[in-house]
């Protein structure tokens, strides 16, 4: 059946999923897998659609030839952060063979379409190698104002040849300039805070900061800050 199909008839989009059996029964009670697999091919997806996992943020399909990483819920901007950091990653050439590749951010149905990796899922069993990866990526990216994400064992996936990649860049943190630049991009306006953050948080934020590497602009913080202040921000 062509894709049109499936999102004509909405909540039969799970058709779509080849391998049901793999799918949790909870999942599939609860519409989640059905209105995810909906979403992936509103997004783009080409059934027939092959059904890789579920986290706490996102739902996980591949089509023939990407991933779509769903949102588990409408709101919130951890999908979004995540993209945002696996695009940054693959701008830096030490690092890009080692994450999956971003083709997308579809902000109208949040989802991450990327590279699907294939090969084998990392366990605690190879987590020194998990260790080493983090260790190696985690100074380029404080570099350009990015935190590592979770590190987690499924985070990874290992290639045939033994390479691990990151597919989950889930619970990342902007931090010095880049996190100035989030802050004011929220102050004119320009993008919406996290369901999570107001100006409170926000100026929290940047007053940890201050004294870290790589250091940050502290007069435009300070500036920052003061707007914070004005609009209600704690001082503490």
């Amino acid at each position: 059946m062509p894709r049109s199909a499936f999102i004509r008839a909405g909540h039969r989009a799970i058709e779509a999923v080849s391998n049901l059996d793999d799918i949790a029964p909870g999942l599939l009670k609860g519409e989640a897998v059905s209105d995810a697999a909906y979403r992936a091919l509103e997004a783009g997806a080409e059934p027939p659609l092959e059904y890789i996992g579920a986290g706490a943020t996102g739902i996980v399909f591949c089509d023939p030839s990407f991933a779509f990483k769903v949102a588990r819920h409408r709101r919130g901007r951890t999908l979004e952060d995540e993209a945002a950091w696996l695009e940054t990653a693959a701008t830096i050439p030490e690092v890009r063979p080692h994450v999956a590749l971003v083709e997308r951010w579809d902000s109208n149905h949040r989802v991450i379409v990327r590279e699907c990796v294939r090969g084998s899922r990392g366990t605690w069993g190879g987590s020194s190698k998990i260790h080493e990866l983090w260790d190696y990526i985690a100074p380029y990216m404080l570099a350009e104002g990015w935190t590592m994400p979770e590190l987690k064992e499924d985070s990874v996936i290992f290639d045939d040849a033994g390479n691990p990649k990151i597919v989950d860049a889930g619970m990342v943190s902007r931090v010095s300039d880049r996190l100035l630049a989030y802050v004011d991009d929220i102050l004119d306006g320009r993008i919406a805070p996290d369901e999570y953050e107001d100006y409170s948080t926000l100026a929290f934020y940047i007053r940890r900061e201050f004294g870290q590497k790589p250091p940050m602009d502290e007069d435009r913080a300070r500036r920052i800050l003061e707007q914070l202040y004005a609009l209600g921000a704690r001082r503490d």
